[in-house]
């Protein structure tokens, strides 16, 4: 009888054991199913019904739905930087009102030239930032004398406005908040425009092509810095830099650009700044120039727009078909105390252009 009583109370305590066992098990394995989130019940059908017609497709759903989620997080981040770029552009506008100078009557930024500026001053060139600065030869000083960032200044010898659109792609890319022009030398010794208003036309007309793919651009075009009276002496197609700056004046506001007369600082440094040449500029001229620019810089960025020529006299009128030499057309300039009445040996006969430069005077 003790037996019987121990062995019915023993298998009650084992089914006693094994039901609480099977009850500890059911509460780990709900809690196991409440902390990872159930497949949704439509995609685990379609996923089960891949898996049995074609488990490879699986994986591609799955890859699918990763480079879905990929693409979305690089238009976010893509979308973080754009507006990054603007607050930053913002900025800088507001930096460059915060340093503005007088302005005169019409809207247009007093020019700061220097009284003297010597070639390590930082001052001048620690305003450039987010620019461009394209051109011929004379622009390639900006980058040659450190004064500016070599990635910046687009610029090479021999450079005319029709090298503009080999830049349309690095343009696109940098995205400058301003671009300034300092084309001219080349481009009036080609002899590919005979009349101011065919060059300002060409001009115009590539800045035009460029707004369509820098809309936000700001554009500064620099007046033609003039070459010494020698110089145009011994190369008479020199004498179109006057033509060029007069039908430039003009037509630049007409096409929303800001133009940058040059005029004043080339009369008062050209005897002293400019090379033997007479086309080309001694690093010393380099912060003068800046800081002119820079003017442009501010106008263009408040729409201050361009003032007009103060001493570009010629008129935009056709060249004539021969250019004598002992005739030289107005420059901005003022003229040598002693001017050569004649130089026989080069005079043209009547009717018969002078001669050619055999370089075709594409300097740089």
């Amino acid at each position: 009888m003790k037996k019987t009583g121990s062995f019915f109370y023993g298998r009650q305590l084992l089914c006693g054991v094994l039901i609480s066992a099977a009850a500890l098990a059911a509460v780990s394995v709900a809690g196991r199913a409440a902390r990872v989130p159930a497949v949704p019940e439509p995609a685990a059908a379609v996923l089960a019904s891949l898996e049995e017609n074609d488990p490879s497709a699986v994986d591609a759903v799955l890859r699918a739905r990763e480079e879905s989620r990929w693409q979305a997080e690089m238009e976010s981040e893509s979308l973080r930087r754009a507006e990054e770029e603007s607050s930053s552009r913002e900025e800088e506008n507001s930096r460059i009102l915060e340093n503005a100078q007088e302005v005169y009557e019409d809207g247009s930024w007093r020019p700061s030239i220097p009284k003297e500026t010597g070639n390590n001053d930082s001052s001048v060139w620690s305003r450039f930032r987010d620019y461009v600065i394209m051109g011929d030869s004379r622009a390639v000083g900006f980058y040659y004398y450190k004064f500016l960032d070599r990635s910046r200044v687009l610029a090479e010898g021999g450079e005319t406005i029709l090298d503009i659109r080999n830049y349309y792609g690095r343009l696109k890319n940098l995205r400058p908040a301003y671009i300034i022009f300092c084309y001219g030398l080349n481009d009036a010794g080609i002899g590919e425009w005979k009349t101011g208003e065919a060059y300002a036309a060409s001009f115009m007309k590539v800045l035009d092509e460029l707004r369509g793919i820098l809309p936000d651009t700001k554009f500064i075009v620099s007046s033609v810095l003039p070459a010494t009276d020698a110089a145009m002496r011994k190369s008479p197609s020199w004498k179109r830099i006057a033509l060029f700056n007069a039908s430039l004046a003009v037509a630049c506001p007409a096409h929303g650009v800001t133009f940058v007369n040059n005029d004043g600082i080339a009369a008062q440094y050209m005897s002293t700044l400019w090379d033997e040449d007479g086309v080309h500029l001694q690093k010393a001229f380099y912060p003068y120039w800046a800081n002119n620019l820079y003017d442009g810089v501010r106008r263009a960025m408040t729409g201050g727009g361009s003032r007009p020529a103060e001493t570009t006299t010629v008129p935009a009128t056709e060249e004539p078909s021969s250019l004598p030499v002992s005739e030289p057309e107005p420059v901005s300039e003022p003229e040598p105390a002693e001017q050569p009445a004649t130089e026989p040996a080069e005079e043209p006969a009547p009717g018969e252009n002078p001669p050619e430069d055999p370089d075709g005077d594409a300097v740089g």
